[in-house]
């Protein structure tokens, strides 16, 4: 399984990669903000993506479409601390 974090710090994302290491066979790799995770899912499929970076908004609904686009069983994950309905178009 390939998990892609995008806005964790680095220190965190070791973390996790060593966690879920012990439960499954897993690479982590962390991209810094939407522009980095939009580099590493155009050569590497990953089957999650989990987003924690919210001062991107507008990008960041570009960028969930163009992975859903691109690999449909993509699984996507956007942390918040606030609860917005927001509804992303998978065209």
């Amino acid at each position: 399984m390939r998990i892609l974090t995008v806005g964790f710090s680095n220190e965190y994302a070791k973390r996790l990669d060593k966690e879920l290491s012990e439960y499954f066979i897993c690479i982590v790799d962390n991209a810094i903000d939407i522009y980095d995770a939009t580099n590493f899912t155009d050569f590497r499929h990953y089957e999650l993506v989990i987003i924690v970076d919210e001062s991107v908004n507008l990008s960041m609904g570009r960028y969930v479409n163009e992975v859903k686009k691109k690999k449909s069983d993509t699984k996507i994950i956007i942390l918040t601390e606030k609860y917005k309905q927001q509804s992303y178009l998978y065209a």
